[in-house]
Formats: structure tokens, C-alpha cells, sequence
């Protein structure tokens, strides 16, 4: 790990992608909710907040606004 979003990796600093940096605490908090006898609807828009830290287009913990289009799919 590293301050800032870098990291090392064979001895050169990289830079960690925005979305990556809040994934260790969406694990914590994803086996915190492992334990409960339920999940509502707040946890899980924790975890995407959590998930979804520092991703522009993402607006974490919240529904989007439109629908959402997924290439290649026939959804």
C-alpha cells in the first residue's frame, strides 16, 4: 500500500486507479454485514458508496438518474 494512491510493484511507484481505493474497507464492511441476521437496503448503498469512492460517474450510495446501458448485453 501507499500514501495517496500509489503503490509499489517490482520497485516503481504506481499509481492505484481511483475506484480501487475504497475496496479493502467495502471488505470490511461487506464481512461486518456477513454476520448480521439481515442486510437492508442502507448497507448496501454503504458498500457501493464504499466500492465506488472516487469514481467520477459513480454517484456512491445513491440511485442513478436514467437507465443504464450495458454493451454487448440483452438486458
Amino acid at each position: 500500500g501507499g500514501a495517496g494512491g500509489w503503490h509499489h510493484r517490482g520497485g516503481q511507484a504506481v499509481a492505484r486507479p481511483p475506484g480501487s481505493r475504497g475496496h479493502a474497507k467495502a471488505y470490511d464492511h461487506l464481512y461486518e454485514l456477513l454476520e448480521r441476521p439481515s442486510v437492508a437496503e442502507p448497507d448496501l448503498r454503504r458498500l457501493h458508496a464504499l466500492v465506488a469512492h472516487g469514481v467520477e460517474e459513480a454517484l456512491p450510495g445513491e440511485y442513478r438518474p436514467k437507465p443504464v446501458v450495458i454493451t454487448g448485453s440483452g438486458y
